[in-house]
């Protein structure tokens, strides 16, 4: 018969051969639970779509994800170069620039320690000196530096033919006029000095003893400070109008003397963190708020006054700004504001320009990440980013100065630049009434 039960076959498990059998319709057999069970209906057009969205909810928020993970994994491995040695160099090279350090410094490893390792063909670490001695013998030792003593040991020391000064503001004229008298090349850390008159005399000394002088403001180096310059000067978004760079970061001697500030703590004469004390060229502006002078002057060119500026003291009376705002005036009207603060949320620029405008987020690491985004009128607006191969901004710098002391190249900055810069540094300081940060010795 044509309705006969089908026979079992041998890839019917045991549950299968013993399940119950019944008529079907059409003279067919089906299975007992199958006739039993439930006749679903076809889902409606709202279930359909219902189920659709999910599945693109789904897909999406896999994509998003997956892309959220690349950036970080990119901002992540982009940040542990900064940290990490490169390759070893394959020869002892002779034209290595022999480096001494001056300070043990928190900024040391980033801006000396650290990019030597990555370009150990290039650069070599062979002192540190500091005012403790045992505190060189323990950075010594753990970066296996060869010598180390004071200050004074590392200037002496023939083996040494360059140096890098991360020292307090207030200390930079000092060392940095006994390294070049001691025919060193100097690296030092930004501001150059406390004041414009100390930075003439050290660019004065530089240029009668043929030596390299350099101030670290570090994100100048990178490929997308350059990049930034070439799309404000192109005219894609026209002529510049106004710009507007902020700096801030919540470092503890910040913090500290923003809360004395908030909560009118503190004494004029009182203990100070000395990156806050005066006398040794302290100050928010000084510490952070420099680069946003030299972030203007890299774009617009040399200012011709200031505007208006306004500081925040962390005690009445102390002349150490906690916080700073002013606007400088520039040629053809063009005019740029800069703040200061540990709570203004980064380092980041705005140019408003007659036909669009440029903005760039973190111009100060920006080889950890950056967004330059570029919106001319009447155009789609684009984001661009460029991170070359991979160098920290610090990388780069290094790798400049060596190759100016090695005289294949001119360090890009020069000591006038750095002239320039605490100048209106000082412009600054004396429009808000607390005057320019004093020289601890005469220049």
């Amino acid at each position: 018969s044509n309705s006969a039960m089908p026979a079992a076959t041998q890839d019917d498990d045991e549950e299968d051969l013993l399940e119950e059998w019944v008529a079907g319709p059409g003279g067919t057999f089906v299975k007992a639970r199958e006739a039993s069970a439930p006749q679903l209906r076809p889902p409606t057009a709202r279930a359909r779509v219902r189920t659709h969205r999910s599945r693109l909810w789904l897909i999406c928020s896999s994509v998003a994800t997956v892309m959220f993970a690349y950036q970080v994994s990119g901002i992540a491995g982009r940040a542990a170069r900064m940290v990490t040695a490169g390759p070893p160099c394959s020869a002892h090279d002779e034209t290595a620039v022999r480096i001494g350090l001056l300070g043990a410094a928190k900024i040391a490893p980033f801006g000396l320690l650290h990019p030597s390792r990555r370009l150990s063909c290039a650069v070599r670490v062979v002192a540190v000196g500091a005012r403790d001695v045992a505190r060189a013998a323990r950075l010594a030792q753990s970066w296996g530096i060869p010598r180390h003593g004071d200050y004074a040991s590392v200037l002496s020391s023939r083996e040494v033919e360059a140096v890098y000064i991360p020292l307090i503001n207030g200390l930079h004229f000092e060392w940095a006029a006994a390294a070049l008298k001691a025919g060193k090349h100097v690296l030092i850390e930004k501001p150059l000095t406390s004041n414009a008159e100390e930075a003439r005399a050290l660019a004065r000394l530089a240029a009668s003893r043929r030596l390299v002088l350099a101030e670290a403001y570090h994100w100048r180096h990178h490929p997308i400070a350059r990049r930034l310059r070439e799309v404000v000067m192109s005219g894609e978004v026209g002529d510049p109008v106004h710009l507007e760079v902020t700096a801030g970061f919540p470092t503890p001697d910040l913090l500290s003397s923003w809360l004395e500030s908030a909560l009118g703590g503190g004494q004029p004469g009182g203990t100070r963190r000395a990156k806050m004390d005066v006398a040794l060229g302290g100050g928010s502006f000084m510490m952070q708020g420099c680069y946003t002078i030299s972030v203007a002057r890299f774009l617009l060119g040399e200012p011709v006054g200031v505007l208006n500026a306004t500081a925040t003291e962390d005690v009445p009376g102390s002349r150490a700004d906690a916080a700073m705002q002013a606007t400088l005036l520039f040629r053809k009207g063009v005019s740029a504001t800069v703040r200061s603060s540990p709570f203004i949320g980064g380092f980041n620029l705005n140019l408003q320009a007659t036909r669009g405008s440029v903005s760039l987020t973190n111009y100060l690491f920006p080889h950890i990440y950056h967004a330059l985004r570029v919106a001319p009128a009447g155009a789609p607006s684009r984001v661009e980013r460029l991170y070359g191969n991979g160098e920290t901004t610090f990388e780069l710098q290094l790798a400049a100065f060596a190759l100016a002391i090695r005289e294949q190249e001119r360090f890009p900055f020069t000591p006038a630049d750095a002239v320039a810069n605490m100048r209106w540094i000082d412009a600054v300081y004396e429009s808000t009434g607390l005057g320019r940060r004093p020289s601890r010795r005469s220049p």
